[in-house]
């Protein structure tokens, strides 16, 4: 995920996530940070509007640079 979004040049992802996959996120170290209130959603129920910096991905994951990089 990260080696494509870096060939594309995409600095952040925007997501509207729930509190528990947001939890299931970090523990993968996709820190996801939230935006704003949590919002009702009139189909999905409660979510936070969230976004994953690219950036901070690659610094809390360097292993997606792969043995190539070091």
């Amino acid at each position: 995920m990260y080696i494509k979004m870096n060939q594309l040049d995409i600095e952040y992802t925007y997501g509207a996530l729930e509190s528990s996959f947001l939890r299931l996120l970090k523990i993968y170290k996709m820190n996801y940070v939230k935006i704003g209130n949590e919002q009702v959603h009139k189909y999905f129920g409660f979510r936070h509007p969230c976004i994953l910096y690219i950036k901070q991905l690659l610094i809390d994951n360097l292993e997606l640079l792969g043995e190539n990089y070091y």
